[in-house]
């Protein structure tokens, strides 16, 4: 039996969590179509008359758009704890290097903030692993 590397394993979670974040996607992309034929009230028109606000919570629950953006904004949640984690742990090998770059390749394309203690982390992992045994 083989053991996983804590690193190897919670790269292995985020994957499968941004799977799912991408069919959540999709899904979402649905509901707000359904939603908008409905065409229910406006958020302003809502925010008037109290009858318009609980038409328009009503298209978002029954179009199943409120269920899809508190579903994706928990894998969300999700994907940014394991990320964070991930970071903080000290690379083992080139394979966990690897791994902890994925992840702040993901946070600089997607405009996420990247902790100066990230960086500092990396660096440190090269600079360890870059010694002779």
């Amino acid at each position: 039996m083989t053991t996983r590397r804590p690193i190897a394993t919670l790269a292995s979670a985020i994957s499968e969590l941004i799977w799912i974040r991408e069919r959540l996607s999709g899904e979402r992309a649905r509901a707000e179509a359904r939603f908008d034929r409905i065409a229910p009230p406006t958020v302003a028109e809502a925010m008037a008359d109290p009858e318009a606000l609980a038409a328009h919570h009503l298209a978002r629950c029954a179009t199943g758009l409120t269920a899809a953006e508190a579903a994706e904004d928990a894998i969300e949640e999700a994907i940014g704890q394991l990320e964070a984690e991930l970071l903080s742990l000290p690379a083992t090998n080139r394979a966990d290097l690897a791994a902890k770059a994925s992840v702040l390749e993901r946070l600089a394309a997607g405009g996420g903030e990247i902790e100066p203690a990230d960086l500092a982390g990396i660096f440190a992992d090269i600079h360890r692993l870059a010694k002779p045994p």
